[in-house]
């Protein structure tokens, strides 16, 4: 039962953090830790440790977020990363799973200060179900997203950059946080942990990390000129620019026939949406 299942976790779940917090308080750390909000994790001299080898989803997904360039190492075990934290080669905070509960924990065992980090969840960057958007051909196949790279056109879809809708990234989701539904990848939030898992599997490079908190997000990955963009599917982005013109923070961007939300720029107005021909543009 998926449902018992997710109750049981949600609250082994919510066990786990009062003993946290309890250990925290036995430990005096409670109410001594100074915490420092910040907007997002930072970039400059960061150094990321990965579980894993070179080349596995965990090290796809930290090159997706922290970019190319960012310093970086891997462990084998997760007790490796512990070990590694211990010593100071890794910050307290370095599993986004753990979240802010276990960084607390782990930085006041070690009396040290844990930045407060910015809650980050998957997002599927596409709307294009089996109502809204058109077909080319029929596939019968393995069904594996990342076999559709070997038939034509990259998949059944019209749309190059479309969701494949056969669950490579359901089928890796540790946390049951990702569902296909009509024919597209959605993300639960609420569920999610961020471990980055769909990120790296998904053979389109649909999925990103976003913050929690985010307000709107583009629903689209297209970067096709607008009349094939508007051929292949009802709700894709044709780089109109109505809402970046509209934007009053300046929070949208236009690139490639593609619009882009600036997440640290955006307050949450609505106007990109409300202004959006295609609802390319989505409440998150």
């Amino acid at each position: 039962n998926r449902v018992g299942v997710y109750e049981l976790f949600r609250q082994m779940m919510a066990m786990s953090r009062k003993l946290q917090y309890r250990i925290l308080a036995e430990k005096g750390k409670a109410e001594k830790i100074p915490f420092r909000k910040v907007s997002s994790l930072p970039m400059q001299k960061a150094k990321v440790v990965f579980q894993g080898v070179e080349g596995a989803y965990s090290f796809t997904a930290m090159h997706s977020f922290f970019g190319e360039s960012i310093e970086n190492y891997n462990v084998e075990t997760w007790r490796d990363a512990m070990e590694a934290i211990a010593k100071g080669e890794a910050p307290v905070n370095a599993c986004p799973v753990g979240g802010e509960a276990a960084g607390k924990v782990i930085a006041g065992i070690m009396g040290v200060e844990a930045g407060e980090t910015e809650r980050k969840v998957a997002f599927v960057a596409c709307q294009g179900d089996c109502d809204k958007t058109t077909l080319d051909y029929e596939y019968h196949g393995i069904e594996d997203c990342r076999m559709l790279s070997f038939v034509p056109n990259g998949g059944a879809k019209s749309c190059n950059n479309g969701c494949l809708g056969f669950g490579t990234c359901v089928s890796v989701c540790p946390f049951d946080a990702i569902h296909v539904i009509n024919g597209v990848a959605v993300v639960d939030k609420e569920a999610c942990k961020a471990c980055g898992k769909c990120v790296a599997v998904c053979p389109k490079h649909l999925i990103s990390l976003i913050p929690y908190d985010a307000k709107y997000t583009v629903a689209c990955s297209s970067e096709d000129k607008g009349p094939v963009t508007m051929k292949d599917c009802e709700v894709g982005c044709i780089g109109c620019s109505l809402c970046k013109k509209n934007c009053p923070q300046d929070a949208v961007t236009i690139s490639n026939f593609h619009a882009a939300i600036d997440y640290e720029k955006c307050v949450g107005c609505g106007v990109c949406m409300s202004k959006c021909p295609r609802k390319s543009i989505v409440k998150h």
